[in-house]
């Protein structure tokens, strides 16, 4: 679900010394190539075509991973799914970063998350602006710890962020 890249680039873009995978279906790839080549980035951003629902992400490998505005398309099966994949791509120590609207518990707030919600519950099947403590609980399930929550509200969403264990070490 990387697109075009626009994280990855902009971000390999102001830190030279990142380096950064985009992984989506490769007609979406094709696209992100060219981003790649305009940016000049193409030693530092690579790409990996797949289907994030069927495909495997990797096995600790990363230093983090960003889920960006994916996870309110699919039910709360799927996505805390995606998330315990997205974990076992990280190397220990690493960070999952999930952005996107998100709810209060009940649901009826932020407005803007509210809205987002109704809007494309009607237009997917199961998807919806997931609460945030569902989400930390997705996380503390996928091997999670140091868990945090704060609003952007330039955009306005939320974003979530967790680090996965160290091997051995209990869950805090």
């Amino acid at each position: 679900g990387g697109g075009p890249g626009t994280y990855a680039l902009e971000w390999c873009k102001l830190h030279s010394n990142l380096k950064a995978t985009v992984f989506d279906i490769q007609p979406v790839l094709e696209v992100t190539k060219n981003y790649i080549g305009t940016y000049g980035l193409q030693d530092r951003v690579g790409t990996q075509p797949g289907n994030f629902l069927k495909d495997d992400l990797g096995d600790s490998q990363y230093d983090l991973v960003l889920m960006a505005n994916i996870l309110h398309m699919y039910d709360a099966d799927i996505s805390r799914a995606l998330v315990s994949k997205a974990v076992k791509a990280l190397k220990p120590g690493g960070r999952i970063v999930l952005h996107g609207f998100c709810t209060n518990e009940d649901q009826t707030g932020p407005t803007d998350d509210t809205l987002f919600s109704l809007n494309i519950g009607m237009l997917t099947e199961g998807g919806r602006a997931h609460p945030v403590q569902e989400k930390i609980d997705w996380l503390k399930g996928s091997g999670t710890s140091d868990i945090h929550h704060f609003r952007v509200d330039a955009i306005p969403t939320g974003v979530v962020t967790a680090t996965k264990r160290e091997a051995n070490k209990a869950t805090p």
